[in-house]
């Protein structure tokens, strides 16, 4: 008799524990062509799509997509290789302190270089057998899954290859709760490790995106097969757009340019500024403020740093120009432009847009974060088509919320002290069953 009750104190214990213990969340999205007004394919970008399907054809192979993928071996070498597919999803389940990520191609198509291949063995090590025709060598395979396991610190959110160690940057799947308490947060989007000419010390560029919980993206998500609708109005919008300077400081205007002239020249979120003696600045201070607040929890630092400098028809100016340190220098700059879209109640990015809808022409080919950020490679390009997008299909944290906008949500608090109440009045019974016995 005492067995089996000590196996109902096991077994109660087990559901009071699993009532407290972090749950695994699970988050599918898809990457998808979008249609934007105002881009336009670069030339480069045509000539690369036209080498990679006279690649392809070789093998016979016509996959929808076709990009571009980097990876830096020396500070002015990035071997590259073609990777077309149909499509492709991303798979993301995360516990405490580590998250699986899977990226799965449909129509899996990858050509490199006899001389590149040895780059490439994190893509390559998981693919079939390669085919070798001429100075190419590829993996086909219908589908295709690269998997990626990461450590994600719970306070800071820096996110780490498991197998190595390797910095990969912020976890930007989901914003941490003590973020979505404020008004405002900066995540370290990205970052391209291209050395800056004439620019000693810097290894590269970052985009760090300022989310403000006041905006909203001005439209509904549908989630889990037309289930969950989260509604625009807990929607809120991050944006690279302020990723630049903090100052430029000018001593004097531009030939011919009067100072209306140069403020209606100012980019959105630009501020200006007239000392009143004949020196002018444009500051933008929207990430560099909100990044003093939040700091203490990020596993990057932001600092500013003062340099002159000389430009053909302009006064002499001062920029004052934001660096990234995160186990290099980044200068921060918006050239990695996305916006990410998060729903304020989960934290959960619902969507991450290549380009900047303030600046419309502003649309770069390169996959959005974070996308490109944990997947492996140094730089990510889009060759065919559209720019890509990343959205947010499949969620498990939204599991339980009623479709009009989430507001029947049950707390996972609440249904973890339900849980413990009931175990607590079990482990009674057998505790007075056990004294009598």
């Amino acid at each position: 008799m005492r067995f089996f009750a000590f196996m109902a104190l096991a077994l109660v214990l087990c559901a009071a524990y699993s009532a407290f213990a972090p749950p695994i969340v699970r988050l599918r999205y898809v990457v998808q062509p979008v249609e934007l007004e105002f881009w336009e394919k670069s030339s480069s970008a045509a000539s690369r799509e036209g080498i990679a399907r006279e690649a392809f054809r070789l093998v016979n192979a016509s996959p929808r997509v076709v990009t571009e993928v980097n990876v830096k071996v020396g500070r002015f070498e990035f071997p590259a290789c073609f990777l077309g597919f149909d499509s492709l999803e991303v798979v993301v389940e995360k516990s405490d302190a580590r998250a699986n990520i899977s990226y799965v191609f449909t129509n899996f198509t990858l050509a490199c270089r006899r001389r590149d291949v040895e780059y490439f063995e994190w893509l390559t090590r998981w693919a079939d057998e390669p085919v070798e025709i001429g100075e190419y060598v590829f993996w086909l395979s219908k589908t295709f899954t690269r998997p990626l396991t990461v450590t994600v610190d719970p306070v800071t959110g820096d996110v780490r290859d498991a197998e190595t160690g390797a910095p990969l940057g912020e976890w930007i799947f989901q914003l941490r709760q003590w973020e979505l308490g404020l008004n405002s947060t900066v995540v370290l989007a990205g970052w391209l490790p291209i050395p800056i000419e004439g620019r000693e010390g810097i290894d590269g560029i970052a985009t760090i995106v300022y989310v403000n919980f006041s905006q909203s993206a001005g439209r509904d998500y549908v989630l889990n097969d037309d289930k969950v609708v989260v509604g625009s109005v807990r929607t809120a919008v991050g944006t690279s757009l302020y990723s630049r300077n903090y100052a430029v400081l000018f001593y004097g205007l531009p030939p011919g340019i009067t100072v209306e002239e140069l403020k209606r020249l100012l980019s959105p979120g630009s501020r200006f500024v007239d000392f009143g003696n004949g020196t002018y600045a444009v500051m933008s201070s929207y990430i560099y403020d909100t990044y003093e607040v939040v700091k203490g929890f990020k596993p990057w630092t932001l600092k500013t740093v003062r340099r002159e400098q000389r430009y053909s028809g302009l006064p002499p100016l001062v920029e004052v120009v934001g660096l990234v340190e995160y186990g290099a220098v980044y200068e921060v700059t918006p050239m990695l432009s996305v916006t990410l879209v998060y729903d304020r109640v989960t934290g959960v990015l619902l969507e991450a847009i290549p380009g900047l809808p303030e600046i419309p022409w502003m649309h770069v080919d390169h996959v959005p974060s974070p996308v490109s950020s944990y997947f492996g490679a140094s730089w990510w390009r889009v060759l065919s088509g559209g720019p890509l997008a990343l959205k947010l299909v499949e969620s498990s944290l939204h599991r339980l919320e009623m479709k009009l906008g989430g507001v029947g949500r049950v707390d996972p608090l609440v249904h973890a002290a339900v849980v413990a109440s009931a175990a607590l009045i079990v482990l009674l019974q057998v505790g007075k069953r056990l004294l009598r016995g």
